[in-house]
């Protein structure tokens, strides 16, 4: 029989469950609201439940590296469902690998950690190579909608072999590369993304009028908002805040937009929330990305400061 799985952040006990798959585990009442009290430590290959219970919680769950150089695969799926946020953000939640001291593993902007990871995009994995051993800290984080979440850890499988190399004859030739230079980025917090010769992410070149313009600015002391006007149908829009060191703080997806004009708020996460409140001021940079229904994708970035009342 299955046992029902616990959540981590309310009262303390921890069940492993045997199965032939990755054991899953439930914690329940283990203070882990800080470094200092952080769960664990936890193991490799066992799934560890979790679930926010305000929008400033911060689940902090200890992990030990035995062997210097070892590379590890963390996988990390939103399990929330449904999704009630009102402003459409998809309950994102966050993993980032910190340090005891609660700095992040290989320098700010690093890829120690997951981006937003959605209802809609519901599952991540990322690699990170340990160079000395001792113990770290998985710092779960959420966007301030209370999600549930499922984290776990394990060896990463070695990397493929060198491919052979294959030689050239009649008929073989080499693929061209595109990409012009960023006609459609403008000063400011506002901007056209598209236009002929802009680079998308795919490769394709943008042609005919811009794909979408938008503006952004402070929508209260813990949000911004951003106003899109899409120009042609879209697959997917997507809008990214970062902060001052790389780390994702918002996010929103919209799917199958028609030509319109539209309003996102995007709210902070927890501990872009602290920091303001620590600085009093927080410049972040504002990513937006847009795929049209053939394919092609283009990019455009702005900066907003939100100042703490």
């Amino acid at each position: 029989m299955r046992l029902p799985r616990g959540w981590l952040g309310g009262s303390a006990v921890l069940i492993l469950l045997a199965s032939s798959a990755p054991a899953a585990a439930g914690v329940d009442g283990v203070p882990a609201d800080t470094i200092a009290t952080g769960y664990g430590p936890i193991g490799p290959g066992t799934v560890y439940d979790g679930r926010f219970v305000s929008e400033t919680d911060v689940d902090y769950l200890l992990f030990d590296i035995p062997t210097p150089g070892t590379t590890y695969r963390f996988d990390l799926r939103n399990t929330v469902s449904p999704c009630l946020s009102l402003d459409l953000t998809g309950c994102p939640v966050y993993a980032s690998l910190l340090d005891l001291h609660g700095g992040q593993l290989g320098g700010e902007g690093s890829g120690a950690g997951s981006g937003p990871v959605t209802d809609d995009y519901s599952e991540e994995t990322f690699d990170w190579t340990f160079p000395e051993a001792g113990r770290y800290v998985i710092a779960m984080d959420s966007g301030g909608d209370d999600p549930t979440y499922a984290i776990s850890y394990d060896l990463a499988p070695p990397p493929p072999p060198p491919a052979l190399p294959t030689g050239s004859g009649p008929g073989t030739s080499g693929g061209s590369g595109g990409g012009g230079g960023n006609n459609g980025t403008a000063s400011g917090a506002t901007g056209t993304i598209g236009g002929t010769g802009s680079t998308s992410s795919n490769g394709a070149r943008g042609t005919g009028a811009a794909i979408a313009s938008f503006t952004v600015a402070p929508a209260g002391s813990s949000a911004a908002r951003a106003r899109v006007t899409v120009r042609r149908p879209l697959d997917t829009l997507r809008l990214r805040i970062r902060d001052g060191r790389g780390r994702t703080v918002a996010t929103a997806v919209r799917r199958d937009v028609p030509v319109t004009t539209l309003t996102v708020r995007l709210p902070l996460d927890a501990r872009a929330r602290r920091a303001l409140t620590r600085g009093g001021h927080l410049a972040l940079r504002v990513s937006l990305s847009a795929r049209t229904l053939d394919g092609t994708t283009v990019t455009a970035r702005r900066t907003v400061l939100l100042r703490a009342r």
